[in-house]
């Protein structure tokens, strides 16, 4: 019972000591205004997929969180006005032509290095882009914040407030009953 507690309790410690723990700080240092938007590459993509832990009824206890695959680019964002306004049919096609190619120079650019980023998160956040934060300083390994808004912030860290009082909890029993039984008092 005492090995119960022990990983009762430290199970909120490990959760934020691994990586989707320390993804939530960096997150969190972003929401915050931490790093700088100089800099930093763009999303370009995101692609959740739900996983759901705990009771799948409707009145039982359980959480979905959602893994998403975020696909950064340094490429600059493409144009979003019409390339045939104001220009002559040939002169549409020139420069559909350009941003096409730009496009696909992009798409090459990110298949060349690995930027995908993947986040656990509370809400589905497919197609959604996130502001991107560049904490990391000059000459450190790459670190980036991704800001998604109020409710996914406060979400995850409720998320993880809620998991990590059951589990102290438990971990609090387990710690009680096995004291108890070591010491041979009558309960």
């Amino acid at each position: 019972m005492l090995a119960v507690g022990v990983v009762g309790v430290g199970f909120p410690i490990w959760r934020l000591a691994s990586p989707d723990g320390a993804a939530l700080f960096d997150d969190t240092r972003a929401f915050l205004g931490g790093g700088t938007a100089e800099g930093a590459p763009r999303a370009a993509y995101v692609s959740c997929t739900g996983s759901r832990s705990g009771s799948n009824s409707s009145r039982g206890i359980g959480i979905t969180e959602y893994g998403c695959v975020i696909d950064l680019t340094s490429a600059p964002a493409p144009p979003t006005d019409d390339p045939f306004k104001g220009r002559s049919y040939d002169e549409g096609m020139k420069e559909w032509s350009r941003r096409h190619t730009a496009q696909l120079d992009a798409l090459r650019e990110r298949s060349k290095a690995s930027n995908r980023l993947e986040r656990k998160l509370a809400l589905n956040y497919s197609g959604e882009l996130p502001a991107v934060r560049l904490l990391s300083a000059e000459g450190e390994p790459r670190r980036v914040g991704l800001v998604w808004g109020v409710g996914e912030m406060a979400s995850r860290w409720l998320q993880w407030v809620l998991i990590s009082a059951l589990f102290v909890a438990f971990g609090a029993v387990g710690f009680w009953a096995g004291v108890k039984a070591w010491t041979k008092k009558d309960w």
